[in-house]
């Protein structure tokens, strides 16, 4: 969240227009279970969220992916994905970085 500009708590709405208006773009939503299943070799204590469009949960909010390694498992969470949630400076999101023509 810092590398894109923001010293403060941001809304998850933010996050995304930002993204966007710096030439990235959000990733489809298989990218958060392919990762998983792909980066088998996280070091302990790693995470990061998938910047994508939440997908509903039973409750009614939004989730995105959060990817994990703690106590030594891998995990897939299902992190808070909803417009006005709040994200800290030094939360992480991956989002997709077109290729250069």
């Amino acid at each position: 969240v810092a590398d894109l500009g923001f010293t403060a708590t941001t809304r998850y709405d933010a996050i995304k227009k930002r993204i966007i208006a710096l030439g990235g773009e959000l990733c489809p939503n298989e990218a958060g279970p392919a990762d998983r299943l792909q980066y088998s070799d996280q070091p302990l204590g790693e995470w990061y969220q998938i910047a994508m469009e939440g997908l509903p949960d039973a409750h009614r909010g939004l989730r995105v992916f959060r990817i994990e390694r703690g106590s030594d498992r891998l995990f897939l969470f299902g992190g808070f994905g909803s417009p006005g949630t709040l994200y800290y400076p030094d939360d992480r999101f991956v989002c997709v970085v077109p290729r250069k023509k």
